[in-house]
């Protein structure tokens, strides 16, 4: 009994070649997709600011905890605020930020 390959009439060499190739694919396939999963995508964060805008920061909290608020500073008005672990805060002086006019 003959395999399937002989009765497409595609001689054994270039089965091996072939399927070395279907292999060869499917690894670099998954090595793609572990190079994707383990860098981290770009993120935009306080895009309405200017580097030349932003005076200075607080930091308020333990950033290494995973527990803080920073608010960016111009001059001694806070012109935004970032936070890990502090969601609350964080939106009340988005909220206080938007009704002073300071966000857009």
């Amino acid at each position: 009994m003959s395999s399937r390959g002989t009765s497409l009439g595609v001689a054994a060499p270039t089965r091996k070649s072939l399927v070395f190739f279907w292999i060869a694919l499917f690894i670099l396939s998954i090595a793609l997709q572990y190079t994707q999963f383990s860098t981290p995508s770009p993120v935009k964060a306080a895009s309405g600011l200017l580097a030349d805008t932003v005076q200075g920061f607080e930091i308020d909290g333990d950033l290494k905890a995973g527990s803080a608020a920073v608010r960016y500073l111009e001059g001694a008005t806070t012109v935004a605020v970032a936070g890990i672990g502090r969601d609350r805060a964080v939106l009340r002086a988005a909220v206080t930020l938007e009704n002073a006019g300071g966000a857009s």
